[in-house]
This record gives structure tokens, sequence and C-alpha cells, in this order.
């Protein structure tokens, strides 16, 4: 048998060693080694009682604000802010139920590696907590900032996304360069063909979205008003039921939903129906024979409009005769409405009303004539 050199035999040797080792000392090796992807000092310096009381503080804050000076809201107000609320306690109760699993196993000396890691964990998941928490009071106090600036049923939800989504992302980059240690500059820099190409994709969603903000800084309606959109030949009229990311969505007279995108908005003339002062003017025209009472009808429909409901009495209703033919005068009825939405209901019980008290008062509508003359040939 061949003898074995001494170099193998102590590089043998080495890799016994180094086998003995890894099997024997690995645990001890892993708990001691620095290669761990979240840091561990951040975590503790992160997770204490100080934050802890700063959001109950905001919270309770937010709630004595909404339960002592915001009685006068209405019922749609009262359910958002007890949704909010209630959503707010369920997060509450988790981000407590996590800081005190981690003061809990706080108390342990001596403890076994996995355990020292399962405190660790805990403690993030604490911290995501106290980050979702933060939001959600955020959020809270966003609404009743908008609430007591708005006399409005409500407000635009775009507002509060945009303010969300900042403070989500300076949240999430708060954690990924404290907890996880990660450096953003460099990624940034890195990322910046992904970001054209994704500028160039989403075109059309970040046009609508910056012409929204410009909507919302520049406010040309609110919620609940009544506004007309006018592109070239094109009218959409309806009222205002929300201002989202992509579309402002309206509620015709019809009551159909039109959702209209923010870019077309931007670029159209709007008419605002609710921001004039005065009252929207509406007039109906009657025909009545020739030879019938005019006076008489011109009371008849004066005294309906009066009593018509959802008709202004100041300015008063007037009846003028616009018209005359050989067979007929026409009498126009014109009066004024505060609601532009309920024209169309307004109307319709002014046109019933009318018809049958000009038939009780013996005034007839005029039918039309045709009068054709036979020419008699040489």
């Amino acid at each position: 048998m061949l003898p074995i050199p001494a170099a193998v035999q102590d590089r043998r040797a080495g890799g016994l060693d180094a086998l003995e080792f890894s099997a024997s000392n690995r645990y001890a090796f892993v708990k001691n080694s620095n290669l761990t992807l979240i840091a561990e000092q951040q975590i503790t310096s992160s997770v204490r009682l100080e934050p802890v009381i700063v959001l109950m503080a905001l919270a309770l804050a937010a709630w004595l604000y909404y339960r002592f000076l915001m009685k006068n809201l209405s019922a749609e107000r009262h359910r958002l802010f007890r949704g909010h609320f209630s959503n707010l306690v369920n997060h509450l109760v988790i981000g407590f139920f996590w800081f005190l699993a981690y003061e809990a196993l706080e108390v342990f000396n001596g403890k076994p590696y996995w355990l020292e890691k399962a405190q660790v964990y805990t403690g993030l998941f604490a911290v995501i907590a106290g980050c979702i928490i933060f939001i959600k009071i955020l959020r809270i106090i966003a609404f009743e900032y908008l609430f007591t600036t708005s006399g409005k049923a409500g407000v635009p939800l775009l507002l509060v996304n945009i303010l969300t989504l900042i403070t989500s992302v300076v949240m999430l980059a708060w954690i990924m360069t404290r907890i996880f240690e990660i450096q953003l500059a460099p990624l940034m820099a890195t990322s910046a063909l992904l970001s054209i190409v994704l500028g160039l994709a989403l075109q059309d969603t970040l046009g609508n979205l910056f012409s929204a903000v410009a909507l919302q800084f520049d406010k040309p309606f609110d919620l609940g008003d009544w506004i007309e959109i006018k592109n070239g030949s094109d009218k959409i009229v309806g009222q205002v039921q929300e201002v989202s990311w992509r579309s402002t969505v309206l509620l015709a007279i019809t009551d159909e939903i039109i959702t209209v995108p923010n870019r077309y908005m931007s670029q159209s003339q709007i008419s605002n129906f609710a921001g004039r002062e005065r009252p929207f003017i509406r007039s109906h025209v009657f025909r009545i024979p020739l030879d019938g009472d005019v006076p008489k009808a011109k009371a008849v429909l004066v005294e309906t409009a009066l009593r018509t409901e959802g008709v202004l009495r100041d300015p008063a209703p007037i009846a003028i005769v616009t018209e005359a033919a050989d067979s007929w005068v026409a009498i126009k009825l014109v009066y004024s409405i505060h609601n532009y939405g309920s024209q169309f209901s307004i109307s319709d019980r002014f046109l019933t009303t009318a018809v049958d008290d000009l038939r009780r008062a013996g005034i007839t509508l005029a039918t039309p004539r045709m009068t054709i003359d036979q020419l008699k040939s040489a």
C-alpha cells in the first residue's frame, strides 16, 4: 500500500475538523453571526411604550373631536365615521397584542435562539401594526378636517386617498431603510429605465390622475353640484357623485350613472349650476283658442304654479302672451325653481295640474288647424 503524503493527510484532517465543527457548533455559529435579515437593534429601539402612548393619544383625540364637535353631521357622515372608528379599534387591538407579546418575550433571560428570533419577528409585526394604525388615524383626521370645512353631503375621496398613499410610501420607505437596512438611493437610480417604461405605459392613467388633482385644487365644482360638461358638440349634464383617481362619476337627470375621464373633464368647458345665487327659470307654453278667455287662462296658470311643490313664490310666477295667430293665442307661464335636478319632476307636477285646472275652468287647448283653399280652374 502506497504511503499517503503528509500534505494530503493534513488536508483530510482539516476537512474532518471543519465537518465536526459544522455538525456540533452550527447552532452557536448561526446565533452569533451578524448575517440577519432584520436589524434587531432597530426593532428594540422602535418597539417602545412611548410610540404606543402617542398612537393611543391621537386615536383618543380624533374620537373626542368627532364625539363633541361634530354632532350635527348627516347620517351618512356618522355611518362613515362609525365604520372608520370600528376598523381603527380592531387594528388597535391587534397592534396592542403584538406589543404585549414582544414585551412578554423580553422578560426571559438566557432564552434560546429560536425564542430570540420569535421576539424579533414579533417586534416586526408590532412595528408594521403601528404604521397601519397611524395611517388609519391620519385618514380619520383628514375626514374630520374635510367635513369641518365642507358643508356638502360628502367630500372627494381622492384627497384622502392621495394622503394615504403618500403616508404609506413614507412608512414603507422607513421600514425598508430602518428595519431591513436597505439603501433606497441606489435602487431608485437603477430603476430609472423602468420608471420611463411605466410612465409611457401608464400615460393615460397618469393623465387622469394629474387632471383629478388639478380639478381638486381648481375646484370648479363640489360633490352634489349639477354641472354641464361641453366639449365641442358633445354635452353631458349630471350631478357630481364622486371624484376618483381615474374619472368623475355623474348622476344624470334620468338616474343614469355617467363616468367621465378626468382628462376629458380638464379639457372641457364646465358650467356649474349650483354655483349661481339666482334661481333657475323654467317656462311652458299653452295655446288656447283665439276666442278663449285669455285673462282667465293666465290667472289659472299662475295660481296652479303657486300651488305646485318646488315652484318659488319669490320671484312669483308670471303668465304672458307671446304669440297670436289666426286661430290661437300662445301663453307662456314662467316660474322659478331652486333645485336644478328636480326640474323635470316639478314640470311634471305643474303640467298635470295645469291641464286639469284649465279644463275645470272651461278653457280648452287649441288644436292644430289646416286651411285648404281650392282654386277653380278658368
